[in-house]
């Protein structure tokens, strides 16, 4: 907290107990995005403290709004007879008018921040990774170019649920009342876990979920069979397309499914079209071939790199290619000398 605005001011405005003077306050503060994190935590602090009926959040939230837009809320009551003054009437249809206005705003407001109020997000930039230590002490590390969204608060007996664009390893820490820790991704996928280390790529057109400890059940649908799930062991690898098609594999090393943490990349016999793919979603540089039979070249191994210039670089060189700036992308070029 700043010296301005503490816990104490903050739990008297969750209260409706502040002063004028301190919710001015409290509005300049939140100007500055900086703190909007310490006024979530001082609000679920203060949730805890005062806690309240449970029920569906989204289900209320929703009703809110609706109430909030009902066209019968911004309609202007039948004035009292009693009332004889025209400039008295002028001035009641106006306040009502101004309230119409802000009650329509509440609402619009309201639509565009729900998300903003209940989640948090965490996200990467391209080329870039970050670790994160969730509230129940499971540690998440996105790789680049991902986002992860986690609730702000829920109930006791609600899941630990989180929802992952991109791709991220997780580990997961069991909580004693047994609460399954799930992440979603795309529509009808999810990996359902309690307590377990796995991580999930989800981009493009297919998901795949690589088990390095515990267990994990894999929920998915496919097209004609409606929800499937399967159960996968450490060393499993599952990948589930966008029409829902399995293919099941073992890995005797599924920790290379996260070497992306340590700046490393591992191919197997993947082509050069799909690597392409890879620096394109993790650095969001593009990759032009001059040839497009480059793109069916095989590369295996383990490569080191920080950047896609320097992965690119490695791969020229293998394979005796000159690569060239392209603005902000680059250029395959393989010499006539030494066509592939």
């Amino acid at each position: 907290m700043t010296e301005h605005i503490t816990e104490q001011t903050l739990f008297l405005f969750f209260d409706g107990r502040a002063t004028s003077l301190q919710r001015k306050l409290i509005e300049d503060w939140l100007q500055n995005t900086a703190n909007e994190e310490l006024y979530f935590a001082a609000l679920e602090a203060w949730e805890r403290q005062h806690p309240q009926l449970s029920g569906d959040a989204d289900d209320a939230q929703d009703r809110f709004f609706s109430y909030l837009r009902e066209p019968s809320r911004n309609a202007n009551p039948a004035l009292p007879q009693q009332v004889q003054h025209d400039d008295y009437r002028f001035w009641w249809q106006r306040g009502l008018m101004a309230a119409s206005v802000t009650i329509a705003l509440l609402a619009g407001l309201g639509f565009l921040f729900k998300d903003t109020i209940r989640y948090r997000r965490f996200a990467t930039d391209f080329g870039e990774t970050r670790s994160i230590q969730l509230e129940d002490g499971s540690r998440v590390t996105l790789n680049a170019n991902s986002e992860l969204k986690v609730q702000r608060w829920s109930n006791e007996n609600d899941n630990r649920e989180v929802w992952l664009t991109g791709e991220a390893e997780f580990v997961v820490t069991h909580t004693k009342d047994h609460r399954r820790f799930v992440v979603r991704t795309r529509d009808n996928f999810s990996v359902d876990v309690l307590g377990t280390v796995f991580s999930v790529n989800d981009r493009g057109s297919k998901a795949t979920v690589a088990l390095l400890k515990g267990k994990v059940n894999v929920r998915y649908t496919e097209a004609g069979y409606g929800q499937k799930q399967i159960i996968l062991k450490p060393g499993n690898v599952v990948t589930v397309n966008e029409k829902g098609n399995v293919a099941l594999t073992s890995q005797t090393d599924p920790e290379v499914f996260s070497s992306w943490k340590k700046g490393q990349f591992v191919f197997n016999n993947s082509s050069l079209l799909e690597i392409m793919q890879l620096i394109k979603d993790n650095y969001g540089v593009t990759v032009r071939l001059t040839d497009p039979a480059l793109g069916q070249k095989r590369v295996s191994g383990t490569f080191t790199a920080q950047s896609a210039q320097e992965l690119l670089s490695v791969l020229a060189q293998m394979y005796s290619l000159k690569l060239e700036p392209d603005n902000d992308n680059f250029i395959l070029i393989s010499p006539h000398s030494n066509p592939i």
